[in-house]
């Protein structure tokens, strides 16, 4: 009988351990990348501050799921656009909440009718003949004990699109 009770306890122990666990983890996160492109922001700002072309250069398109489905509702450019998506993975829109030619966008990011809401950007800083393009996310988990587990894992899910985004955006505006 004693070996049923110890393994009774640790079956109870554990889950509530974790969640004690949890409240010592970190509640946000903050995922950023950057990337050094060879063009003016003049160049670059059409292709963050115009939603429709996002699926051209950012890895969240149909060549990654192809049951996404992108729609419009409004501006497609600059302050207050706004675009949302179906998919097989769920469904979420973003907003850009500002945007500017000289520094790039911000945006409001909302997953799943408000279960996860984020909010990043895409700016630009000048280095000479060339201009600093910086992709950024962050967010709050609150107390929920799973979401703040996941979070240990948000920079190194999100860091690795974030440096492709950049990648192919680098592509489409360098000279060639």
């Amino acid at each position: 009988m004693k070996p049923f009770k110890k393994v009774l306890l640790a079956i109870l122990l554990i889950p509530i351990l974790l969640i004690v666990a949890s409240f010592f983890l970190p509640s946000s996160y903050h995922v950023q990348r950057e990337k050094v492109i060879h063009a003016p922001a003049e160049a670059i700002y059409p292709w963050l501050s115009q939603l429709k072309k996002w699926p051209d250069w950012t890895v969240w398109n149909t060549n990654s799921d192809p049951t996404l489905v992108y729609s419009y509702p409004g501006a497609t450019e600059g302050t207050g656009a706004e675009m949302t998506w179906t998919a097989r993975s769920g469904k979420g829109s973003l907003k850009l909440s500002s945007a500017d030619a000289r520094t790039g966008v911000k945006y409001e990011l909302n997953f799943e009718e408000g279960k996860f809401l984020s909010s990043g950007g895409v700016t630009m800083t000048p280095e000479g003949n060339a201009t600093r393009v910086a992709f950024s996310n962050e967010g709050n988990f609150g107390k929920n004990p799973v979401r703040r587990y996941m979070g240990l894992l948000m920079d190194k899910m999100m860091g690795a699109q974030f440096d492709e985004n950049l990648s192919r955006l680098k592509a489409k505006v360098e000279p060639k």
